[in-house]
């Protein structure tokens, strides 16, 4: 029997009842990070803050790109030790999934679910925790090797599929804990992270679930992938990479390609407090659109029509205070002074913005992109502080006026961080993160 009208007039009982709204808030309790900047969400976050790049030089055939964003001395077996069988790890699994599970770890344990062996802990119901980890291209890039073994002559075997398909970054998540509530993969290019921590929250809020992990992992740096995103330009072919990526500087010229993995813990605010959680912030707001206008370039319509929505959700533009912006800013000619364009249009007092671009540090994750910036705002807001864009030497003529954070962590007092994501196919995704208070 299908629940759809049981879903439709609970969401309509929700939407219409500012009651039941307020009692529906949801909360973050826990954030897991594996990036080029560190293995955990504290090494990580101590990157960004101090400027650092975690951009290295690489080196392929069929491609002029010689940087991406590398993970590095990440050992899956040391990881994943106790949560996967060491016989599985490689032959059922792939970097992205080993990546998302290793987050996923990360975040159950800032979160305080799980028991000293890895299990929920008794008095969290495992059928109210859902995962919702996106990807853009997960494993897929593997499915050459399984190419270059038909033609050697060389037998396929059930396990390689189990590399390749994408939705395997979260129901690997899902068996390793035993997490049995809503699971779903989004793949919505670089929007994908954002529209997961989307997903999550809708999924708590019409009391699908109690807890949700959200978020993305992408790694699938190889020559194949490197030559395609080269073929359309989008690429940047500078070869020194601690300046690679420069958003928001007139010598930007392209993004820089990067792997990566973040998962939040979303939690009903009633649950997290029943059983004494810690809240690093509030999700209060988002926006979802389509510019439905071009393959690679980004109208600016479709992100001012999603900020403003995210807005609305959030209450709107507060009267007073700084507001800090996490800018999707991927490197691209295009694309950077689009966004800013769009940021001014929304926010009409940019003195009140404090505005950086991370991927200046960490290159572009692509699917993780998204779940990696809602991370930085929230403990943004945790902190204080907003990390810099890197980089900066000549900022583009759009931004005049906007406090683009140049090359220095700068504090931040302020109550709000908003997380842009923009991807390609003009997919635009707004999240909007609150200091939590009662």
């Amino acid at each position: 029997m299908s629940r759809t009208p049981e879903l439709l007039r609970r969401a309509q009982e929700i939407t219409a009842n500012p009651e039941q709204l307020q009692r529906r808030r949801i909360v973050i309790t826990g954030i897991g990070m594996v990036t080029p900047l560190g293995l955990n969400t504290k090494k990580s976050w101590d990157g960004f803050v101090n400027g650092k790049s975690g951009i290295s030089e690489v080196n392929f055939p069929y491609t002029e790109v010689k940087v991406a964003g590398l993970i590095k001395d990440f050992d899956p077996k040391k990881a994943l030790d106790g949560i996967v069988q060491g016989k599985e790890i490689g032959r059922r699994t792939s970097r992205p999934i080993e990546l998302a599970v290793a987050a996923s770890h990360e975040a159950l344990k800032d979160a305080k679910l799980l028991t000293d062996t890895n299990e929920i802990i008794p008095e969290v119901d495992r059928t109210r925790i859902g995962v919702k980890i996106g990807t853009g291209i997960g494993g897929a890039h593997l499915i050459v090797e399984t190419r270059e073994k038909l033609k050697s002559g060389e037998r396929i075997t059930p396990f390689d599929v189990l590399r390749v398909e994408i939705e395997r970054v979260s129901t690997v998540v899902s068996m390793k804990f035993g997490l049995q509530g809503p699971i779903e993969t989004p793949s919505a290019a670089c929007a994908t992270g954002n529209l997961a921590i989307i997903g999550g929250y809708k999924d708590i809020f019409l009391s699908d679930a109690d807890l949700m992990l959200v978020g993305g992992v992408e790694s699938s740096i190889d020559e194949n992938v490197l030559a395609l995103f080269e073929a359309i330009r989008a690429l940047t072919l500078e070869k020194d990479p601690k300046k690679a990526s420069k958003p928001f500087d007139k010598k930007r010229s392209g993004f820089v390609m990067s792997e990566a993995a973040t998962v939040l813990v979303l939690e009903y605010l009633k649950h997290a407090k029943k059983r004494g959680a810690r809240i690093y912030a509030e999700l209060v707001g988002y926006g979802a659109t389509a510019d439905a206008h071009n393959d690679v370039e980004p109208s600016g319509e479709g992100a001012i029509r999603a900020m403003r929505e995210a807005f609305r959700k959030a209450g709107g533009i507060p009267p007073s205070g700084e507001i800090y912006i996490n800018a999707h800013a991927t490197s691209t000619p295009k694309g950077d002074p689009v966004e800013v364009d769009a940021v001014k249009e929304v926010i009409s007092d940019w003195q009140r913005i404090k505005m950086s671009a991370t991927k200046s540090e960490s290159g572009h994750g692509m699917g993780a992109a998204g779940a990696m910036e809602a991370a930085i705002c929230v403990l943004a807001i945790r902190d204080k502080v907003v990390p810099p864009t890197i980089n900066l030497e000549d900022p583009i003529d759009e931004a005049e006026g906007i406090n683009l954070v140049p090359n220095e962590a700068q504090p931040w007092e302020g109550d709000l961080a908003v997380d842009n994501s923009f991807g390609f196919g003009g997919i635009n995704a707004t999240t909007i993160f609150k200091r939590y208070s009662e």
